[in-house]
């Protein structure tokens, strides 16, 4: 009983002291609740951050401060004033301080605004990495939010790039005032069939760094309506710059007048850049007019039509990004460096042999009357280090007719090979009875293919087979390498093509000759039956089966591109970029091009003895 009375006390007391609270608060009100507001416009705020400041100010000295509004009338009050996407902010509580700390937290007033409003997914950075990259820890991500939200927008410079005409081809340029030489890559100049003569200069750049150019090209530059040409002189150079731009920009906000004509339409996207035009020619490109389309745009007229200079933001400005890029490049700069120091010689001595064969064949190939090219073996050790070969090459013979005496057939093929190669004029007999001072004997064996309707019968000589002294005539050949596109880059060409055309030629490495000096090494024996005397033979052209093969026959291509590609432009360009060894996967966007394309490459090839 006395527990309920206890309870009933606190329950009245409670009460009174509400009661009291309530009669102060009317007490401070009632001399003022006479008074009324002037009628003053409120301040209106729509979410543009710059405007944000003035707002809060204008609002607690009208609506926070003033003591006759309670906390409900605030809230109407500030709440009439939001309008657009500032009336969207929704607070924590229902008062007033609260909605106003909800706007000062809202990106309306953020340092992200300074990012123009940019959508930087900062907290879903991480989850973005989950399949591409080791996981980040929550420091490296606090490290890396902090400063993007401090850092401005990052802004792409625009390159002065413009679309020329060589030989009736596009080419992509770039304008450089500041340069004195102008530039042609090295593939460009392959692939418009330029003629380069060779040259032993110099040339440099920022801090005197030197490079060494090796070539001079000429040609004629002109724009689409050949209003404008110029004969100019080109160093050949492996790479002008890497893809100008960088990444694709983003030009949809870009207001460029619809019917205006760029010189560079695909200015904002990346690509290669095959020349470079320097101040020789630079002045006579540029007109006067130039349209400012914006702070950071404008067009500059030129030959070429309208130039876009300026900056543009880069197209993807995700957080992400910067942080992939900058990984795989550390990890392959690391890469890269373990690779160098733990580089094997034999991958050294390929590199410079590559060098070694490309300065041999430019000083030792040459053509004869009827446009076949005749050249020379790279050789890396004395011949002298060759011993004695014929008596191997004799047993190795003795065995294969042991083996054709029991296949008739393959005994025929053979023969027909052997035929076929003396009356062609690929190979000849030797009668002379003494040997020369250095020679080698080669071993032969058929190797067949009943799956090939062409070759069924494929005779390889061994030049691999070791002389008395340990040495063979590949152990000291040098090896050029692989000088033509790979064969997975080729097919993915091709692919694209809408018309597609399909080649090869017919005993490429037959259609070269061997140098007459260097014949003697390229030594077979033969006899046309078991028990027939054996004859001795020499090859007049590059054999299938020595190591320089390969590179020769590659080699030969480009340089026929290089000597007549100026008048079949068509197919230097295909001959460039779409064989694989003998093989020729190309094509064209129509019929009549295809067309043309197989004349130029039938024309081209005729002309090297093909």
């Amino acid at each position: 009983m006395e527990e309920d009375a206890e309870k009933f006390k606190v329950s009245i007391l409670v009460f009174l002291s509400k009661y009291e609270e309530q009669n102060k608060e009317n007490a401070k009100l009632a001399p003022k609740s006479h008074i009324k507001l002037p009628d003053l416009p409120l301040p209106t705020f729509s979410g543009k951050f710059q405007e944000f400041e003035n707002f809060k100010t204008q609002c607690m000295g009208v609506i926070g401060n003033n003591d006759s509004l309670n906390e409900s009338q605030k809230l109407m009050y500030r709440k009439s004033a939001l309008k657009n996407e500032a009336a969207l902010i929704q607070s924590d509580q229902d008062n007033f301080d609260s909605l106003l700390k909800a706007l000062e937290n809202s990106s309306f007033h953020n340092t992200k605004l300074h990012r123009d409003k940019t959508d930087v997914s900062i907290p879903s950075m991480a989850e973005g990495f989950t399949d591409t990259a080791p996981k980040v820890n929550s420091e490296q991500c606090f490290a890396l939010r902090s400063t993007d939200n401090r850092n401005s927008k990052p802004m792409k410079y625009l390159m002065n790039t413009a679309v020329a005409y060589v030989n009736g081809m596009p080419v992509r340029i770039i304008l450089d005032s500041t340069s004195k030489i102008n530039f042609i890559s090295s593939d460009c100049a392959m692939s418009l069939g330029l003629k380069r003569n060779r040259i032993h200069s110099s040339v440099s750049g920022i801090n005197g760094l030197a490079q060494d150019i090796k070539y001079e090209t000429n040609a004629i530059i002109s724009n689409k309506d050949n209003s404008f040409n110029e004969s100019l002189k080109f160093m050949v150079d492996p790479k002008i710059s890497s893809v100008t731009p960088s990444c694709n920009l983003d030009i949809s906000k870009l207001s460029l007048p619809k019917h205006m004509k760029l010189a560079d339409p695909s200015f904002h996207k990346p690509a290669k850049i095959s020349m470079l035009l320097g101040a020789q020619v630079f002045f006579k490109i540029i007109k006067a007019d130039q349209i400012k389309i914006n702070d950071s745009i404008t067009l500059q007229n030129s030959v070429f039509n309208y130039i876009v200079t300026g900056r543009l933001p880069t197209a993807d400005d995700k957080l992400h990004c910067f942080l992939l890029s900058e990984q795989e490049g550390l990890e392959n700069l690391i890469s890269k460096f373990w690779q160098l120091e733990s580089m094997e010689d034999e991958s050294l001595n390929l590199n410079s042999q590559t060098k070694f064969c490309e300065d041999h064949f430019v000083n030792n190939h040459r053509r004869d009357q009827t446009g076949h090219y005749i050249v020379q073996m790279a050789f890396l050790k004395e011949l002298s280090c060759l011993g004695e070969s014929k008596q191997t090459a004799i047993r190795r013979l003795n065995s294969l007719w042991r083996k054709l005496e029991g296949n008739p057939n393959l005994q025929q093929s053979y023969q027909n090979f052997i035929h076929e190669y003396l009356d062609m004029g690929h190979m000849e007999q030797v009668f002379e009875v003494s040997e020369p001072s250095v020679a080698y004997y080669m071993p032969h064996h058929g190797v067949l293919r009943p799956d090939s309707k062409s070759t069924p019968l494929r005779t390889v000589v061994d030049a691999s087979c070791a002389t008395t002294t340990g040495e063979s005539l590949n152990s000291i050949l040098a090896n050029g390498g692989v000088i033509q596109d790979e064969l997975f880059a080729i097919l993915l060409k091709f692919r694209k093509n809408r018309i597609g055309l399909i080649s090869d030629i017919k005993k490429m490495f037959r259609m070269i000759f061997i140098d007459e000096s260097q014949r003697d090494r390229l030594r077979i024996v033969w006899k046309e039956s078991i028990d027939d005397s054996i004859k001795t033979y020499k090859m007049n052209r590059v054999v299938y089966g020595t190591t320089c093969a390969p590179y020769l026959a590659q080699r030969v291509l480009k340089q026929l591109v290089m000597d007549d590609g100026h008048n079949y432009p068509l197919a230097a360009s295909a001959v460039s970029s779409d064989m694989y060894m003998d093989d020729l996967l190309t094509g064209a966007a129509d019929i009549y091009s295809a067309k043309q394309l197989k004349k130029q490459l039938i024309a081209l090839f005729r002309g090297g003895g093909m």
